[in-house]
């Protein structure tokens, strides 16, 4: 009998000791998560045609070129990693300014024009303990510009392809920036996407980043409940 029990014990023990080696090799590999990077968005949009929009700032010649920066956030979610790479499973921004000709207006990705959508990986994955320590990003998103200034707010140009925008990035958002040179294709909204007029022509995209603000992961909830249960037992 305490042959057997010696024997259940070393099986026991053996395959706790598997148990927590899978443990380890699988919070090597990153883990889903999200975070959120305050960023400044930067292009140049090149009128080809005006003549859809009526009045200033749309009084230009064709060929006029329109520089914006704009500051604001995009946020990136990530499935667990599988063969070297996560997947992107969502992903958004908003940036804001107001241009001395344009006024305010508001870029959004994927954008609110219609057949927005966004793809992409991280890849060359560097983690610690399942979180991120750096990566390299692609992500393809569809975009649009919508104008907010008198007797323009509300007009909104809108991409129907999208546009690549690769990088590195680091948990903390330093020294994270992301290029998009090819020229895009900008089209004004009608609310008819067969009727929709080509207006100008995007190009020499890049996104900054200023610094991040990671998402509460689920493992860090879990530990924020065991916390305040501790100290209500207390």
């Amino acid at each position: 009998m305490r042959s057997i029990l010696k024997y259940s014990s070393v099986a026991l023990s053996f395959c706790l000791l598997m148990m927590l080696a899978g443990q380890n090799e699988l919070s090597a590999q990153l883990m889903a998560d999200s975070f959120t990077v305050d960023a400044v968005a930067d292009q140049q949009v090149r009128v080809t045609d005006g003549s859809p929009l009526t009045g200033a700032p749309f009084n230009v010649p064709a060929d006029t070129v329109f520089d914006l920066s704009a500051v604001g956030s995009f946020t990136v979610d990530w499935a667990d990693e599988a063969g070297g790479v996560a997947d992107i499973t969502d992903f958004s921004a908003v940036f804001s300014q107001t241009h001395p000709a344009l006024g305010p207006y508001d870029i959004f990705a994927t954008g609110l024009g219609p057949g927005a959508t966004f793809s992409g990986q991280l890849s060359n994955i560097v983690s610690d303990n399942g979180n991120l320590v750096s990566a390299d990003m692609s992500v393809s998103t569809t975009f649009s510009l919508t104008l907010q200034g008198p007797g323009v707010a509300g007009t909104t140009m809108y991409t129907q392809e999208t546009a690549t925008f690769a990088g590195n990035i680091f948990a903390d958002g330093s020294g994270t920036g992301f290029t998009s040179p090819d020229d895009l294709e900008v089209f004004l909204s009608t609310g008819n996407i067969n009727n929709d007029p080509l207006t100008a022509v995007g190009f020499n995209r890049t996104v900054t980043a200023i610094s991040s603000v990671p998402e509460p992961s689920s493992a860090l909830l879990v530990s924020l409940v065991g916390l305040v249960l501790l100290r209500r037992r207390k």
